[in-house]
């Protein structure tokens, strides 16, 4: 599935999900997958200042459905 961003990328844009669902995750250093969070249609994912320091990403974004779309500014 696509990411919307992944860990250690910059950030460039705050996400609204219009419809389907997208997953938060984090990574450890063996690569596990934890989900911290899922976003449905009309929510607002967690802003960029809290998913990042220094506006580097420390959260991972996927979209799990098989259409989706979200909105970004």
């Amino acid at each position: 599935m696509p990411y919307l961003r992944h860990q250690d990328s910059i950030v460039k844009y705050q996400f609204v999900v219009k419809n389907g669902i997208v997953r938060k995750f984090l990574t450890n250093a063996k690569e596990d997958e934890f989900s911290t969070n899922f976003f449905s249609a009309g929510q607002s994912i967690t802003p960029a200042l809290l998913q990042s320091v220094d506006f580097v990403s420390f959260v991972n974004l996927q979209v799990i459905s098989h259409k989706a779309i979200v909105l970004f500014f």
